[in-house]
């Protein structure tokens, strides 16, 4: 039985999918559900020359992103896979993988296609990001006693990244808590990311030194 293969890094060069996938980060899907027309959207302001009509640029052409996510999506060919979630035939989120994807490539990615159009991460974002943390059992514990101690996929957990990351992953989940907590001056979450700056840290001198 054929299976899906394992996504790739960004091709490199100018690519639909690719392209596709980082419209939705772009346009807010690493927390909210968006609708496929708004990513095509996106899709086609980071892109114009790319995704539209041959004889009008200033056309959207829907087909060509509609093509793309087909292929993102298809069930056994993507070279894509596991990086968008889907709610319903218009709905599409970034999964974690697709997050750690999108940020891991992310200089090649703006390099290809440009990030002029993303806004600043708003209140609402940032309201959002502290949110999950709090939803989290680690990050009840570290409130409840000061003292941050967990396994690492505890914390990869309350930091919607995965296990296996790279450590530039890992920073950029970090800055990104760090900025949502200045935003809303959130003191004990500022505190919890300096903690866990150090604990990752610790998490990859082990692993660095298992390896050697």
């Amino acid at each position: 039985m054929s299976r899906s293969r394992a996504p790739r890094s960004p091709s490199g060069r100018h690519n639909n999918e690719d392209l596709l996938i980082w419209a939705c980060f772009t346009a807010g899907g690493e927390h909210l559900w968006l609708d496929v027309e708004d990513i095509f959207h996106k899709a086609y302001e980071l892109a114009p020359n790319r995704m539209s009509w041959r004889t009008r640029g200033d056309i959207a052409d829907k087909l060509k992103c509609a093509k793309a996510l087909q292929a993102i999506e298809h069930p056994t060919k993507s070279q894509h896979a596991g990086l968008l979630l889907r709610r319903g035939e218009y709905k599409r989120k970034l999964s974690v993988k697709g997050l750690d994807w999108c940020e891991q490539h992310r200089k090649m990615l703006e390099r290809l296609y440009g990030s002029a159009q993303v806004p600043a991460a708003s209140t609402q974002d940032a309201s959002r990001t502290i949110r999950h943390l709090e939803s989290s059992e680690t990050f009840k514990r570290f409130r409840a006693k000061s003292v941050l101690a967990c396994e690492r996929w505890e914390l990869a957990e309350a930091l919607s990244c995965m296990v296996d990351s790279d450590l530039s992953v890992w920073i950029a989940r970090l800055d990104r808590l760090m900025a949502a907590a200045k935003a809303n001056s959130r003191r004990d979450v500022i505190d919890f990311v300096e903690a866990s700056r150090l604990l990752v840290e610790k998490f990859f001198d082990t692993r660095d030194s298992v390896d050697q």
